[in-house]
């Protein structure tokens, strides 16, 4: 791959992440606490509460997605897998290896037998879960 692909790569992941940022209102926030690339995962207000922490991929994360009964959780890392956890338990289910690169997108199928997981490889694979 080359240079330039790779840094194409990177800017289309920073922007990204950016995006994700701006949706969640917190640059603006960052920025005038002085805090802008610190993260703090015990911050909250008294609207918030953290469910659930699902560790285990070794990369960024870029992409999750609820099952259509909101019992299980999939994610899509750098790390070139996908993950399926369980909410109720916040453990993990299953790994999906088979993406040579990294996952940028996963979704569930309408009834949740099935996810669907694109890659920087330029493949959709659709596991059966």
């Amino acid at each position: 791959m080359s240079k330039q692909k790779l840094n194409e790569m990177l800017d289309s992941l920073e922007s990204f992440k950016k995006t994700i940022k701006e949706a969640l209102g917190q640059e603006d926030e960052e920025r005038h606490n002085g805090k802008e690339g610190q993260e703090d995962e015990k911050k909250t207000t008294k609207h918030e509460k953290i469910l659930s922490a699902l560790n285990g991929h070794s990369s960024v994360v870029a992409s999750i997605a609820f099952s259509p009964d909101s019992k299980m959780i999939v994610s899509g890392s750098l790390d070139k897998t996908v993950r399926v956890w369980d909410m109720a338990t916040g453990k993990q289910l299953s790994v999906l290896n088979g993406h040579s690169h990294y996952v940028t997108s996963v979704a569930f199928s309408p009834n949740g037998n099935m996810i669907a997981s694109g890659s920087v490889d330029n493949t959709v694979r659709v596991w059966d879960i």
